[in-house]
């Protein structure tokens, strides 16, 4: 209703031709926020949140912050998030499938930071591993249709908002030098995470743990420059990935004759009523 004449039409038959068309929805989530309603709407400045009437919030009536954040306070950590946004396309769209496409949270870098202080990413350790967790849930409790789960993202980049200053990666990437790589903290917790549906010896496990601190000294004193190819980090990602996730098979005549989309960030409307949590 807000947003009037912004929003394409479709004919009758353009509508059945896109009704159950796709082969997959892609996500990217990395927080969360409370929404409120907004009883006034500038009709002079247009924008995605007065279309819905509402307004974003970190805290709730209480003052109270919706999750542990970064040291920037963009992205806080709202892990249920993630599982109440795979139910609600599970519910509202009968259950499609689904690739968890982004996922993460960033270091601050302002330049007053050593390089040793970022590669201790204690707060994206937890932040993973409880996004994981109520993944899982989502999977195997409530049944979502999800395929896939890839992290954001494998080295720190460019963003197109912060620049340089954020940084997503498990792999610190100096810029200064050479785009050297060093291993963050993060990169050994999430190779054993995903080494965890092998069955291993207590011996085995022990030498690995041996090597693996070794290696993270090293890591930081000396620094790292591997190349994916010989990463021991990354080596079994895909299988374990794929390992990870409980699909739901379809047949040929259903996966036929479907096409391609990802829902844009923000894009989705989950502002379910008045402090309502949705994911970004």
């Amino acid at each position: 209703k807000q947003a009037g004449n912004k929003l394409p039409s479709f004919t009758t038959e353009q509508s059945k031709m896109l009704r159950n068309s796709s082969d997959f929805i892609g996500i990217n989530y990395y927080t969360g926020r409370y929404v409120a309603h907004l009883p006034y709407v500038d009709p002079a400045r247009p924008r995605f949140k007065t279309d819905q009437q509402l307004e974003w919030r970190v805290t709730n009536h209480s003052n109270h912050l919706m999750g542990p954040q970064e040291d920037r306070g963009i992205i806080l950590s709202v892990p249920e998030g993630l599982r109440k946004v795979l139910n609600y396309i599970k519910d509202k769209y009968n259950n499609p499938t689904v690739y968890i496409k982004e996922n993460g949270v960033n270091d601050y870098d302002d330049g007053t930071k050593s390089r040793e202080e970022i590669l201790t990413d204690t707060f994206r350790i937890q932040y993973l591993e409880d996004h994981l967790r109520q993944l899982h849930k989502a999977i195997i409790e409530d049944g979502c249709d999800v395929r896939g789960y890839y992290t954001w993202s494998l080295l720190d980049n460019f963003e197109w908002e912060h620049g340089y200053s954020t940084r997503f990666g498990l792999y610190y990437v100096d810029y200064d030098n050479n785009l050297e790589r060093y291993a963050k903290d993060s990169v050994y917790w999430f190779k054993q995470f995903l080494d965890r549906h092998v069955v291993k010896s207590a011996e085995e496990s022990k030498e690995e743990e041996e090597v693996r601190d070794v290696s993270l000294e090293r890591s930081r004193k000396e620094g790292s420059n591997k190349t994916l190819d010989n990463s021991e980090a990354f080596e079994t990602s895909v299988g374990s990935i794929i390992y990870l996730m409980t699909n739901t098979s379809r047949t040929e005549e259903e996966e036929s004759d479907r096409c391609t989309f990802e829902i844009p960030y923000n894009r989705l409307d989950l502002s379910l009523g008045s402090h309502t949590s949705f994911g970004l």
